[in-house]
């Protein structure tokens, strides 16, 4: 650890930097990997907030297009777990010109299993429902311990992310409730 006698004064500072907070806890991927599925108590409060910071992100014009397990970090409090978004590299102001857009249409960008079928088919365009698919994929993930889509190499899984080809959760977790399952 650094003590503050040993952070450097503004007037010392020659280059930009960055600070950003130092969270404690882990990645919900690295709780699904250690745990497996879900209980569906938990799985209500972690989306719970995370579908609470996702929405300040899109109530402000901001598409994440990256969200997956790796991207939920779950921060060890006094009061419980706290959940955070994390990664936002990727992401994309709506409304921007054209101009400004790091993606053009073709280009696809975002981890391939969360991937929404719009991404998966490289459209330009990616709004708010492409998050809402990636929060979905993880939902899936956390109840049933793996992602609903899977191919044998990549151009087979966004073939299969477009056409929407998998198997319902509760054929890999017959106990979970028919209506979490709708969701």
């Amino acid at each position: 650890e650094v003590t503050r006698a040993e952070l450097p004064s503004l007037g010392d500072l020659k280059q930009p930097y960055l600070v950003m907070e130092l969270l404690e806890g882990e990645t919900l991927a690295d709780r699904i990997q250690r745990e497996g599925p879900t209980a569906p108590g938990v799985v209500r409060e972690i989306f719970r907030q995370a579908a609470l910071g996702l929405a300040v992100a899109h109530d402000k014009g901001i598409v994440h297009r990256d969200l997956k397990p790796d991207n939920v970090f779950l921060v060890r409090q006094s009061r419980g777990e706290m959940v955070k978004l994390l990664d936002f590299g990727i992401s994309r102001a709506q409304g921007l010109d054209t101009e400004f857009r790091l993606t053009t249409t073709g280009l696809v960008l975002g981890t391939p299993f969360y991937m929404s079928p719009e991404q998966a088919q490289g459209q330009a365009d990616i709004g708010p429902a492409a998050d809402l698919y990636a929060f979905g994929v993880i939902l899936y993930e956390m109840l049933s311990g793996s992602v609903p889509i899977h191919g044998d190499n990549y151009n087979q899984l966004m073939y299969r992310v477009s056409v929407g080809d998998f198997a319902p959760p509760r054929a890999l977790r017959p106990d979970l409730p028919a209506e979490l399952e709708q969701i």
